[in-house]
C-alpha cells in the first residue's frame, strides 16, 4: 500500500504499522464480507468498582483507535454512561505499537485482555507497564477534543 498524505510531517514508524495495520483489517473485511466482534482489537479492559458494581471500559485498536466508557453496569445489564472515541496521542501509541509486536497474548483476573501478535511472555514489570499505560491512554481519551464519530461500523 502507498499512502500519500499532504502534510510535511513525517509518520513514525509505529504509526506506519497502525495504516498497514488498518489496511490489512480492512481488506481481510472485503474478502470476507464481515467481521468478529475482537477483529483488530489490540486490548480490552473492564475495571470494576466492587462497591458500585459499575465498570470502566477501553478498548484499543491494533491501528490506535480508542474507545473509553465511563461506566456500566459489570453485569452487562445496560445503564451505561456514554463513553468516547479518540485516535492515540503519538507517545501512547509508540509505546504500544511494539509491545504489539513482541508480546504474546495475555489475560488476567483484573479484567485485561491484551491481544498480542509476538512470542514473547508478559513479565511482572511488563504488567504493571501496561497497566499504567491503560491509565494514561484512559485518561487521553476521555478528555481527547478530537472525539472520532462512528458512523455505519467506521471510524
Amino acid at each position: 500500500m502507498i499512502f500519500r498524505g499532504i502534510g510535511t510531517e513525517r509518520a513514525s514508524d509505529a504509526w506506519q504499522r497502525a495504516v498497514a495495520t488498518w489496511s490489512s483489517l480492512r481488506w481481510s473485511e472485503l474478502r470476507a464480507g464481515r467481521s468478529g466482534a475482537a477483529h483488530g482489537r489490540a486490548l480490552a479492559y473492564r475495571r470494576a468498582d466492587p462497591r458500585s458494581g459499575r465498570c470502566a471500559i477501553l478498548e484499543v485498536t491494533e491501528y490506535g483507535a480508542a474507545y473509553a466508557g465511563s461506566t456500566s453496569r459489570c453485569d452487562g445489564a445496560g445503564d451505561a454512561e456514554p463513553g468516547r472515541y479518540a485516535w492515540l496521542n503519538d507517545a501512547l501509541w509508540q509505546q504500544l505499537s511494539p509491545w504489539l509486536e513482541q508480546w504474546g497474548v495475555y489475560e488476567d483476573t483484573t479484567g485485561v485482555y491484551f491481544f498480542g501478535k509476538g512470542n514473547r511472555p508478559l513479565r511482572t514489570d511488563d504488567v504493571t507497564g501496561l497497566l499504567d499505560w491503560i491509565e494514561r491512554a484512559s485518561a487521553h481519551v476521555r478528555s481527547d477534543t478530537a472525539d472520532i464519530v462512528q458512523r455505519e461500523g467506521r471510524e
